[in-house]
């Protein structure tokens, strides 16, 4: 075989594993999904392929039927180090039982949801969904009901018994048989015990309420909370009362009738337990509905990593979290411009994003005063400010005293200093800055403890000059002064 062949050979062989790679990656499907009981609920990924798929950086995404957007699920930290082999199943389960490949305790599904899943790229591998909606192809069914799962086949969706973990299979009803008898019969009395009519059949579909949140926030950034309450017949509630316990001590009662969504903020990190209660009437004590998640608060570390230059003003923004960030409604701002992240804008963790000034509208003159604020204007990060913190400013050079004798920073006591004389062009003493080190500190303490000592001894000297010279002079005048012996006046004549 020559060696054309053999390097086409290779290369056909590349072509065909990295093609067979894709497929693998691209096969995952949402499988199955079990809504009630809540306890029960789960969703069922499967691989139809023949290789292993690492679902490292996966997640999973859902939208409402009255929302305009995707809000996570199940968040990529759950899937780290996560494996789904070839042809086999993989379970999330809200709860911890026997076969759950991954526990998620805030999973939350409700009546006419869309929920896809996407690999690390950000790309939709698959989308399924159940009810009123109409975005997700033909792999969509009614409401799975409590006790049904929605499933998936080779024809699309359907509803069935829950198979977690063994192949969907479509039941089909039988065809009915003829009963020989055509007399109408009365229907079946309900079955009763001590003369109390059971119903078991009212009590399959019972209130359920929901938080609406991301499982991911960030800490000093509003996060937006949303409730919803469906009746026995999938209808929404609109009466009675909310009460929202967050976790961090804060609390909050709402109308059920009030379905507009509200912030909460979370001061720190941590995770957080939040509650919710659903109340029939405004006076009653015990809830007829519960719901809990937990959240997590995490610092806000979206920068603004890097900007272009007068020719090209790109504005660079870096995700530095390890959770997918949702910058819908966020905004770049400037003195008198500004700029917002249209809806549906995920930036995945560690990765980047680059604005062009042709979308921003901004230039070279903005980069002072450009800021990054949240949904509700919190400020996320000020470039400005983080050019001001990285400029170094380099410390003014000390002013060097000049004396005969050197100082030993190791002695153990204090050298005298003689001859301290300062250079023409010295600075006042206030004026002089000393570096901050050890050395300097020494020199200084040492420097001062010798004038203080060279003043103490000036002072002296001084006092016991000026002592010696008034005792010298008063010595002086006593010894030269003529004694008086005659009296006042008799030391000249009147004369006629």
């Amino acid at each position: 075989m020559s060696k054309i062949l053999q390097k086409s050979f290779l290369i056909s062989v590349g072509l065909v594993l990295l093609f067979w790679y894709g497929v693998a990656e691209a096969g995952i499907v949402i499988n199955e999904t079990q809504l009630y009981p809540t306890d029960g609920r789960f969703i069922e990924l499967y691989n139809p392929d023949d290789a292993e798929v690492d679902l490292t950086g996966w997640y999973m995404q859902r939208k409402t039927e009255s929302g305009q957007s995707f809000t996570s699920l199940v968040s990529n930290p759950n899937f780290e180090n996560k494996k789904i082999g070839g042809k086999k199943y993989f379970l999330i389960y809200r709860n911890q039982v026997q076969g759950a490949d991954l526990v998620v305790d805030n999973l939350t599904l409700t009546e006419s949801n869309t929920i896809q899943i996407k690999n690390p790229n950000g790309d939709v591998v698959d989308i399924v969904c159940w009810g009123s909606v109409s975005d997700c192809g033909k792999y969509k069914t009614t409401n799975p009901l409590e006790g049904q799962s929605a499933q998936r086949n080779q024809d699309g969706m359907f509803v069935g018994v829950p198979t977690p973990g063994l192949p969907n299979e479509k039941v089909n009803d039988p065809a009915p048989v003829p009963d020989p008898d055509p007399t109408p019969k009365p229907a079946p009395a309900p079955a009763s015990e001590g003369g109390i009519v059971k119903s078991e059949k009212i009590e399959i579909k019972k209130l359920e309420t929901n938080i609406l949140t991301k499982s991911v926030v960030f800490a000093g950034i509003p996060a937006e909370f949303k409730a919803e309450t469906v009746g026995v017949s999938n209808e929404k509630l609109l009466y009675g009362k909310y009460f929202w316990n967050f976790g961090d001590g804060d609390s909050r009662q709402t109308k059920t009738s009030d379905m507009t969504k509200f912030t909460h903020t979370f001061a720190y990190e941590g995770e957080y337990s939040v509650s919710l209660e659903y109340y029939e009437s405004y006076y009653s004590e015990t809830p007829n509905a519960t719901d809990k998640i937990i959240v997590k608060v995490i610092k806000p570390n979206i920068l603004i990593s890097s900007v272009g230059d007068e020719k090209d003003f790109f504005i660079e923004i870096t995700n530095d979290t390890l959770y997918e960030a949702d910058l819908s409604g966020w905004m770049l701002i400037v003195e008198q411009k500004s700029f917002i992240f249209p809806k549906n804008t995920f930036l995945q963790l560690k990765k980047k994003i680059t604005l062009s000034p042709k979308i921003t509208g901004f230039n070279i003159v903005d980069k002072n005063s450009l800021k990054l604020l949240s949904l509700y204007s919190t400020l996320v990060f000020d470039y400005g400010a983080s050019i001001k913190q990285t400029t170094i400013i380099e410390p003014e050079p000390m002013q060097i005293i000049a004396q005969t004798k050197s100082i030993n920073t190791n002695a153990t006591k204090t050298p005298a200093v003689e001859n301290v004389v300062t250079s023409p062009d010295s600075k006042p003493e206030s004026d002089i800055k000393i570096e901050n080190s050890f050395e300097a500190q020494a020199i200084s303490t040492e420097a001062s403890v010798s004038r203080f000592s060279f003043d103490i001894k000036y002072i002296v000297a001084l006092f016991a000059f000026l002592l010696f010279s008034s005792g010298a002079v008063y010595f002086v005048r006593v010894r030269y002064r003529k004694p008086v012996l005659e009296k006042a006046g008799s030391d000249f004549e009147i004369l006629e």
